[in-house]
C-alpha cells in the first residue's frame, strides 16, 4: 500500500486512485482510524495546524467514504468504521480544535447510518476514552 498525507487533498487523491486501481474499488471494511491532535490554548494555534487538525480528522474519512461508497452500496454489504474519541461528545480546554473535528466526524457517521438505512451496510462510530500510542 502507498503512503500518503491525508492532509492534503493530494494525498486523499493518492489513496483513492490506488483503492480504484489495485482494488477495482472494492472493499469489504474500511477503518478510519488515523488521526492527529494539537492541544494548545484556542488563541495560540496557528492556522495551519487547525487546517490540518480537520483535514485528517474528518475531510480525509469524509472524501475516502465518499469514493468507496457507490461501489459498497452495488455489492450491498461492508462495515465503514469512524474511530473518533469521547473528545467527540465531551468539549474540555485545550482540545477545541480536536473536539470540534471528532464532534462533526461521529455527526457524519450518523448522518451516513441514517442515509443508507434498509442497506446491508453498516456504519459505525466508535468513541475510545484514550488511546496508548507508542511511536
Amino acid at each position: 500500500m502507498t503512503t500518503a498525507d491525508l492532509g492534503s487533498a493530494a494525498g486523499i487523491n493518492i489513496i483513492q486512485n490506488q483503492l480504484m486501481t489495485e482494488w477495482d474499488g472494492v472493499v469489504d471494511v474500511v477503518i478510519h482510524a488515523a488521526g492527529v491532535m494539537d492541544f494548545a490554548p484556542f488563541e495560540e494555534m496557528l492556522p495551519d495546524s487547525i487546517h490540518r487538525v480537520v483535514a485528517i480528522n474528518l475531510e480525509a474519512p469524509i472524501q475516502l467514504t465518499r469514493a468507496l461508497l457507490p461501489s459498497m452500496l452495488k455489492q450491498n454489504t461492508g462495515c465503514v468504521v469512524f474511530v473518533g474519541s469521547v473528545l467527540g461528545a465531551l468539549g474540555l480546554p485545550y482540545f477545541s480544535t480536536y473536539s470540534a473535528s471528532k464532534f462533526a466526524l461521529r455527526g457524519f457517521a450518523e448522518a451516513l447510518r441514517r442515509e443508507v438505512y434498509g442497506t446491508d451496510l453498516d456504519i459505525c462510530y466508535i468513541g475510545p476514552r484514550s488511546v496508548k500510542n507508542e511511536t
